[in-house]
């Protein structure tokens, strides 16, 4: 069965301008991850090197279109899941049935989603940015990188995912 990688919730959730200029980048295809703060995009692009496994984005928004979009033109569309909004209360069950947590964001605050993901035992691989550094302390709970770029982040997934997985560590 293929490791499942879960981004965090409200998936594609951005601005109408971010849509509108990230869809102009995929007709060109070129790509600027910033585009959609969450750093989706750059999940579904390191998703190219990591065969194998799958990508579920759990939420929605108006950038969903455009991320449906970059899973054809990168050709990884089998491998991500559109898994819509989840309520809240669904939101362990995700959690707990992912291998890892993606954040990939460009920016964050001190987010909720990776307290949610480490209690319920599953390793966070995220963007070194904002209070995130402060959340993922050990080796159990994940791995952060600091290069924003799809390579970085398939090679720390590929380091979370060589370890033994401990969930009452993490």
């Amino acid at each position: 069965e293929q490791p499942v990688l879960a981004v965090a919730r409200e998936a594609g959730l951005g601005t109408e301008q971010h849509r509108a200029r990230d869809d102009a980048r995929v007709r060109e295809q070129r790509l600027e991850h910033d585009a959609i703060p969450r750093g989706q995009a750059l999940a579904v692009e390191a998703l190219g090197a990591l065969p194998g496994y799958r990508l579920h984005l759990v939420g929605d928004g108006p950038d969903a279109g455009t991320l449906q979009a970059l899973t054809r033109r990168l050709c990884v569309e089998s491998r991500v899941l559109f898994c819509g909004r989840g309520e809240q209360r669904e939101l362990p069950a995700y959690y707990s049935a992912a291998d890892l947590l993606l954040l990939p964001s460009s920016r964050e605050g001190s987010p909720n989603v990776v307290l949610e993901a480490l209690a319920c035992g599953t390793p966070v691989v995220a963007a070194a940015v904002g209070g995130v550094p402060d959340l993922i302390d050990a080796d159990a709970a994940g791995e952060l990188f600091a290069e924003r770029s799809a390579p970085a982040l398939a090679a720390a997934v590929r380091n979370v995912a060589a370890r033994a997985r401990d969930p009452v560590a993490v």
